[in-house]
């Protein structure tokens, strides 16, 4: 599997193998369910990890939310950078 995933998880396997602990099934698993991730899934959980309160308030909202619609991304990206006062070119 090296290769397909980031460097930083393959260090983190590296570093689980080098302690005798073993690369969990759960793990890879997880990895792999987010490799498979829409760009609207990606942005949202993104943002939900950094800030749940945030990511809250536009959860669902038609033509903003990402999670189900890409098409979302730009509304998105837009109310993300008003509501935390960013601009894009920040």
């Amino acid at each position: 599997m090296a290769g397909d995933y980031p460097p930083q998880w393959e260090q983190h396997e590296e570093d689980q193998r080098a302690e005798g602990r073993p690369v969990s099934a759960a793990d890879a698993k997880a990895r792999v369910e987010i490799l498979n991730w829409r760009k609207g899934q990606i942005a949202f959980n993104f943002v939900y990890l950094a800030n749940p309160k945030l990511a809250d308030k536009i959860r669902g909202v038609e033509n903003y939310d990402p999670f189900h619609r890409d098409e979302n991304l730009d509304n998105f990206w837009n109310w993300l950078r008003e509501e935390t006062g960013t601009r894009s070119d920040d």
